[in-house]
């Protein structure tokens, strides 16, 4: 019952809500806590990340903000006005550090940072995704034949135009995470990385 719960929940406190209530994300933390509990989410069990049934997939969109797509009447979010982006942000940086490396979890991170991607916050959203990254490509095999490789790219590219001029510990941190892309055999990357914003800036040692 956990699943609809969250999602009624959400609706009603976080989208829908004039005022949110002081215990709201707390609340909806206690939620995420039992979701990544759940064997789906330990990386050494048998089909680590592969989630089953109905609720569990549509759970792990609720927590990341994403499963309705777009309700007018809303408050705040689902209505495409992220600006209050930063009330969610510890619990949607908690969760993409912890399961960032399964497919559900990081497909749902990259939608919510496209939808939002006016407020989105760019350093947060660099030290995630490096976090995500440093597991290498053992830890992340099941993100082969996804687009999320170039899903990162277009969105450093959106945040690097949004943000310029970058200062240069941004553009720093934007350019290992091309450097790791283009390792994992993005094509987006490697354009990117020659691009005006990246072609001047060196990493240090």
């Amino acid at each position: 019952m956990l699943g609809p719960f969250a999602s009624l929940y959400i609706c009603r406190y976080i989208y829908d809500a004039q005022t949110v209530p002081s215990d709201a994300v707390a609340v909806i933390d206690l939620c995420l806590t039992r979701l990544l509990a759940d064997r789906a989410f330990k990386r050494d069990s048998y089909r680590a990340g592969e989630l089953s049934g109905f609720d569990l997939p549509r759970l792990v969109e609720s927590l990341m903000f994403v499963s309705i797509e777009r309700a007018e009447r809303a408050s705040r979010y689902v209505n495409g006005d992220w600006a209050e982006i930063e009330r969610i942000m510890p619990q949607v940086d908690r969760y993409v550090r912890a399961a960032g490396w399964a497919v559900p979890v990081m497909a749902a991170y990259l939608t919510l940072c496209e939808r939002s991607r006016a407020h989105y916050p760019s350093g947060a959203f660099a030290d995630q995704v490096l976090e995500v990254l440093s597991l290498g490509p053992d830890g992340l095999r099941g993100w082969r034949g996804t687009l999320f490789c170039a899903r990162i790219a277009g969105l450093i590219q959106h945040l690097s135009h949004r943000d310029a001029p970058m200062n240069l510990s941004m553009a720093q941190a934007f350019l290992r995470i091309l450097d790791q892309l283009i390792d994992m055999g993005d094509r987006r990357s490697a354009a990117l990385q020659l691009g005006e914003g990246f072609r001047d800036i060196r990493l240090g040692s």
